[in-house]
């Protein structure tokens, strides 16, 4: 039998390392549930985006959302809305489902960390060492929730991981296709998700550095990848600007295009988001001892200069600046939302790459002792371990996996009890909503006012219907006023949540019911 090869070998443990993670971390049971948990407001208006596809056939740049504006628009855009125009063409197929979404997300992931893995193996040339750190990067909570989910961070990161691997295939053998794809992923990444270009510019810059010092003999090459760089930076600049007159002209509001930084705010306000981001975003950004674990490790590669390679220094130091200044740019935004933080996780194997080479090269026996990976094998079980159950949490903290398993400190156990409590008397509440409305008659376009959601999109995308939530109007009209613009606008039904206090001024608006589903009623509108 032919001897299988090392690309073919790690191939195989790939894939059986990432079905038993896609069961162990319970992907399994979410195919059919949509946006929940942690973030479901972002969550379902990506989902809103497909939705809107699939029931009105809109053209790829006429996105929209279920949510409607008190002009009567529903018209916005975020990023490039391309995976949601997919996920709305496969459904023509499958029907509506919430995996299509997902597993797209989960592959275009899982195609980053594959090709992080060839990636590490060409430079470091080692079975054991490439696969502890695509694996060492996956002990991301981040990653695991939002792996298998609707937020569009995680795809754009696994583009990108993609993008790093053919670039690093353009350096060293040259070969215009390479340069071709990298170019082409990375317009897409930036597309999908900004936060991408983190990616592309470390590794941008330690190419530039590469070329600079072989200039006499790679001038060609040199000015096909500046070309290639101007090409990406060029694509998004112009979806920048297209998504802003598109919102202008359209729905403006829902989402942020611009940077949130810490100069704007008060010492206080600072120290508040400090303490938000330490106690509830650090942990499931990446273990802390781990955290700790890789500053100091960057630190010594920084001050012994002859102990690693230099472009792989430059990436680690590098990649690390862009974790700090995008936290700089966008720290309005820690407090709470970790999803943010996805991208700059790309310092993280750019550090272990780094390392393993240095100790490759100063202590090559100490990297290839046994002794020495079985260690690194109980130090990456833990980190996994503590990922899956941080996972898990998010969906369900008192399952087995979870409650019989390493505890989680008080005050992280608390917080997704919490979490779960809100979520069993309100997302859970909605979960496949839409086959019933269906059933009593309620269609796409019979517009609804769901009470009580503050989010734009996240009921209205659970029950697959048009409407209005309470996001913005709650702010600019009264009770009455509010109700009656909706009207105006052809709301026919009213969606409430028995845990949702209700006034009597909405109450007046209550006509016949039609309907309920675990703790939804559904009533027609009372016309005044």
């Amino acid at each position: 039998m032919k001897q299988l090869s090392h690309k073919q070998k790690l191939s195989i443990i790939f894939c059986l390392v990432f079905v038993f993670i896609f069961f162990f971390w319970g992907y399994n049971n979410l195919l059919s549930t949509g946006p929940m948990s942690i973030h479901a407001w972002r969550q379902s208006d990506s989902y809103s985006f497909a939705l809107t596809y699939f029931n009105e056939n809109n053209k790829l740049l006429e996105p929209s959302i279920l949510f409607i504006g008190e002009h009567g628009n529903s018209k916005t855009v975020s990023e490039f809305p391309i995976l949601y125009f997919l996920t709305a063409k496969i459904w023509k197929v499958t029907g509506i489902t919430p995996a299509v979404l997902k597993l797209i997300n989960f592959l275009l992931l899982l195609s980053g960390l594959f090709h992080l893995l060839m990636l590490s193996w060409k430079i470091l040339k080692d079975n054991f060492w490439s696969i502890f750190v695509v694996l060492f990067l996956f002990s991301s909570p981040i990653i695991g929730y939002y792996g298998f989910n609707f937020i569009p961070n995680t795809p754009a990161f696994g583009i990108a991981l993609t993008g790093l691997y053919y670039l690093f295939m353009y350096v060293t053998r040259e070969k215009t296709r390479d340069l071709i794809i990298f170019t082409l992923l990375f317009m897409l990444a930036s597309l999908i998700k900004v936060t991408a270009l983190i990616s592309f510019l470390g590794a941008a810059f330690v190419a530039l550095t590469y070329y600079i010092g072989s200039f006499k003999y790679k001038k060609w090459h040199f000015v096909k990848f500046i070309l290639s760089s101007v090409l990406i930076l060029y694509t998004y600049w112009r979806w920048y600007v297209f998504a802003g007159s598109y919102n202008e002209h359209n729905l403006q509001g829902i989402f942020n295009q611009s940077i949130i930084p810490i100069w704007e705010l008060d010492k206080s306000t600072i120290h508040h988001i400090l303490d938000k981001f330490y106690f509830n975003v650090l942990p499931v950004y990446f273990n802390q001892f781990a955290i700790y674990a890789l500053l100091l490790i960057l630190v010594l590669l920084l001050i012994i200069p002859k102990a690693t390679n230099p472009y792989a220094k430059r990436a680690a130091g590098i990649y690390f600046l862009g974790l700090i200044s995008f936290m700089i740019l966008f720290f309005q935004g820690l407090d709470v939302h970790d999803y943010f933080l996805t991208n700059t996780l790309v310092f993280i194997p750019a550090i272990l790459i780094a390392t393993i080479l240095a100790l490759q090269n100063k202590f090559p026996s100490l990297i290839k002792s046994v002794k020495v990976k079985i260690i690194a094998t109980i130090i990456l079980v833990l980190l996994l371990n503590n990922a899956m159950i941080i996972t898990r949490s998010h969906y369900n903290p008192h399952g087995k996996l979870v409650t019989y398993n390493i505890p989680l400190k008080s005050r992280e156990k608390g917080y997704w009890d919490y979490v779960y409590y809100r979520m069993e008397i309100t997302d859970l509440q909605y979960q496949g909503i839409d086959k019933y409305l269906r059933d009593i008659g309620i269609n796409y376009n019979d517009k609804v006012v769901s009470i009580g959601d503050g989010t734009p999109d996240l009921t209205l995308s659970l029950m697959n219907l048009r409407g209005f939530s309470e996001y913005h109007y709650r702010n600019k009209y009264s009770e009455t006023a509010k109700i009656k613009r909706m009207i105006e606008l052809g709301a026919k039904y009213i969606v409430v949540n028995k845990h949702n206090e209700l006034g009597d001024d909405t109450k007046a608006f209550f006509g016949e019911k039609v309907g309920q589903y675990n703790d939804i009623s559904i009533y027609s509108i009372k016309m005044e």
